[in-house]
C-alpha cells in the first residue's frame, strides 16, 4: 500500500492538479497525499532513520546535515522569520526523500518507479505545452515569460516565447530538468528491454520531451541534458571509444533543439550571473567567521535581488561551508558510488543494466544545478532519493564511503575544496567573459 500512495505523492507532486484546477484551489493535496504515504510507510521510514542505516547511506546523511544547516545559518544571521518559512518548506521536501528511499527497497519497486516518472513528467509536458500555445487557459499559471533576442550579426530584435508549467515548474529552467529526468527514464527502459515493440514503447515519450524541452529555451536545462548523454554512453561504451559518439550526439542534439537552448556558449546572461556568483562569494569571504554558516538563506534575493543561478554557489554563500559542503557531497557520494564505488564486486544484472542511465539522472540534475539555483526544491531530493535507493540496493557502500572517520577525512577536504573551486573558476571565468 506504500508503494501505491508513493505513486500517487509523485503524480501530485509533479502534475501539480491545483494550479489546474480552480475548485482544487486550497486542498492542500501534496500535503494531505504525503501524510497519508507517511503513516503507511512508517515502519520503514522509522528504519532508514536508524543510526545504523544512515550509516550506510552517507547521501542521506547529507540532506539531514544539510537540513541542519539551514537552520543553523538562519538563526545565526538573524533571519528568524524567514528561516522559519523555509525550514517548514524543506521539511516537507526532506520528509519526500525519505519516504522515497524508505519505500523503494526493491530493485523492481526501483525500475517499475522510474517507469512511472515518464507518464507524470509527459503530464507537466501536456500542461506546459496547452500552456504555451494558449489552447487551454490555466489561470493560476504564471504568464509564458517572453524575451527579446537579438541577432549577433543583423542586430535584429525578435521575441523568444519559453513555455512553463505549473507550482515548482512556474519557471523554464525547472520544467526543463524534469522533462529531461523523463526523457532519461526512457532511455534506460529502452536499454533495459531485450523486446523491439516494448523498446518503440518507450521511444515515443522521448520525441515529445524533447520538443518541449526546446521550448523552455533554459540553457542550463540543456547543459543537463548533453551531460547526461554523455554519462550514458561514457558508462555504456568507456570514455576512450565513447567521446566520438559524445561529440556527435552533442552536436545533434543542440541541431535539433536550436534556439535559446543551442546557445550554451552563455549568451547576455552570462555576464550577470557571473557577477551574481562573485558578489556572493566574496561577501562570504570578507567575514571570515561567517564563512563555516553563511550569510544565511535568503541572502541573495534581499542583497542582489536575484538568486545565484548556481545551486553550489548559493548553498556555500547562504549556508556557508557546512550547507555547501553537504549539498556537494551529496553530488559527488552519489557519482561517485554509481561510477566507480560498485566496481568492488560483480554487479547484479539489473544493478549493470540501470547503471548508466542512473549515472546519467544524477550528472545532468548536477549540471543543471551548476547553472540554476535549484538547492531546495522538490526534483532536486528526488534524484538525490532515486540514487540513494540504487546504492543501498547494492549492499554497503565501501568503508571509505560510509558515514565513518574515514568518510569525514574525504568529505571535509573536499568540502573546503569545493568553495576554494568555485572562487577560482569565478575568477577564471569572469576574466573570459
Amino acid at each position: 500500500m506504500d508503494y501505491f500512495f508513493l505513486y500517487v505523492l509523485t503524480a501530485v507532486m509533479l502534475i501539480r492538479p491545483e494550479d489546474l484546477f480552480g475548485e482544487l484551489d486550497g486542498a492542500n493535496l501534496y500535503l494531505y497525499t504525503i501524510l497519508i504515504t507517511a503513516v503507511a510507510a512508517l515502519p520503514k521510514l522509522t528504519h532508514v532513520l536508524t543510526l545504523p542505516e544512515l550509516t550506510r547511506r552517507p547521501i542521506a546523511v547529507c540532506v539531514l546535515g544539510f537540513f541542519a544547516s539551514l537552520a543553523a545559518s538562519g538563526f545565526l544571521s538573524g533571519r528568524t522569520e524567514l528561516t522559519q518559512e523555509y525550514l517548514e518548506g524543506f521539511f516537507k521536501v526532506a520528509l519526500y526523500y525519505f519516504l522515497l528511499i524508505a519505500i523503494l527497497d526493491t530493485p523492481e519497486r526501483l525500475k517499475y518507479f522510474l517507469g512511472w516518472l515518464v507518464p507524470c513528467i509527459c503530464g507537466v509536458a501536456i500542461v506546459a505545452s496547452l500552456h504555451y500555445y494558449e489552447v487551454v487557459d490555466f489561470p493560476k499559471l504564471t504568464p509564458t515569460i517572453v524575451e527579446m533576442r537579438t541577432d549577433k550579426e543583423t542586430g535584429e530584435q525578435t521575441e523568444i516565447k519559453r513555455a512553463l508549467a505549473g507550482g515548482i515548474f512556474g519557471d523554464p529552467n525547472d520544467l526543463s530538468l524534469i522533462l529531461t529526468l523523463g526523457i532519461l527514464c526512457c532511455v534506460y527502459h529502452m536499454m533495459s528491454t531485450p523486446d523491439t515493440s516494448a523498446k518503440l514503447f518507450w521511444l515515443v515519450p522521448i520525441a515529445p520531451l524533447f520538443f518541449v524541452t526546446s521550448l523552455t529555451g533554459s540553457r542550463g536545462g540543456m547543459l543537463g541534458l548533453l551531460a547526461g548523454f554523455a554519462a550514458i554512453v561514457y558508462a555504456r561504451r568507456g570514455m576512450r571509444a565513447g567521446i566520438p559518439i559524445i561529440i556527435l550526439g552533442i552536436v545533434a542534439l543542440l541541431y535539433f533543439a536550436g534556439g535559446r537552448s543551442a546557445d550554451i556558449a552563455g549568451g547576455g546572461t552570462a555576464r550577470e550571473r557571473l557577477n551574481l556568483w562573485g558578489e556572493g562569494i566574496s561577501a562570504l569571504l570578507r567575514h571570515p567567521f561567517i564563512i563555516p554558516f553563511g550569510l544565511g538563506p535568503g541572502w541573495y534575493i534581499e542583497d542582489q535581488g536575484l538568486l545565484a543561478h548556481n545551486s553550489f554557489i548559493n548553498t556555500y554563500v547562504e549556508l556557508g561551508l557546512f550547507g555547501g559542503g553537504f549539498f556537494l557531497v551529496a553530488f559527488l557520494s552519489a557519482l561517485w558510488l554509481i561510477d566507480r564505488g560498485m566496481k568492488t564486486a560483480e554487479p547484479q544484472e539489473w544493478s549493470r543494466v540501470m547503471r548508466p542511465a542512473m549515472l546519467g539522472i544524477v550528472l545532468a540534475y548536477a549540471a543543471g544545478c551548476f547553472s540554476l539555483s535549484r538547492h531546495l526544491v522538490l526534483p532536486t531530493y528526488l534524484v538525490l532519493g532515486l540514487a540513494t535507493a540504487y546504492i543501498s540496493l547494492q549492499g554497503d557502500p565501501p568503508v571509505e564511503h560510509q558515514v565513518n572517520s574515514r568518510w569525514l577525512r574525504w568529505t571535509v577536504p573536499a568540502a573546503v575544496l569545493g568553495l576554494v573551486g568555485l572562487k577560482v573558476l569565478t575568477v577564471f571565468l569572469g576574466m573570459r567573459v
